[in-house]
């Protein structure tokens, strides 16, 4: 699916759910979320590579931008780790690189991620300390403070 910034007249992107990851396509944003000081992305690489996360579990996803079938941005969505609650699902290793940050991007992949999340979760959470990333993820409806531990923001969903 095309997508383009409603303000901006840059180049669309393309929004995809992918099946399998081929490491090798994120490495430059591995390296570029390394250089600003976050761990999460080799992390995803690390845990896909093993078959620790492979984000293919029931109410599971994985989302990836592309630009010139170059990915820019990722997203996933797994049934949550620390809360062991099947209702409770949660946003992982967003990233959106940085040449193409303020595009729309960061925003479509969370909202594809939440939209998701509304078919298998009553209750989504996520954990950041980034406050950019605070502020997106405030204006697409998360709240904070939560009653999770491991988490800074939850957003509720209705059945």
């Amino acid at each position: 699916m095309l997508y383009r910034h409603p303000l901006k007249k840059e180049q669309p992107f393309c929004l995809e759910r992918v099946s399998e990851l081929f490491t090798t396509e994120i490495q430059h944003l591995v390296t570029e979320a390394t250089a600003e000081g976050h761990l999460f992305m080799q992390r995803l690489i690390e845990e896909y590579e093993s078959g620790q996360n492979r984000f293919d579990k029931a109410g599971e996803a994985l989302f990836v931008a592309r630009l010139d079938e170059r990915i820019v941005g990722v997203c996933g969505l797994n049934l949550d780790p620390y809360e062991r609650d099947p209702d409770v699902g949660r946003v992982r290793h967003l990233f959106v690189e940085q040449s193409v940050r303020k595009m729309g991007i960061a925003r479509t992949l969370v909202s594809e991620v939440v939209r998701e999340a509304a078919n298998h979760y009553r209750i989504l959470l996520l954990r950041t300390r980034n406050p950019a990333a605070d502020q997106l993820y405030r204006s697409l409806g998360f709240s904070t403070p939560t009653v999770y531990h491991h988490a800074t923001h939850q957003m509720r969903f209705t059945r």
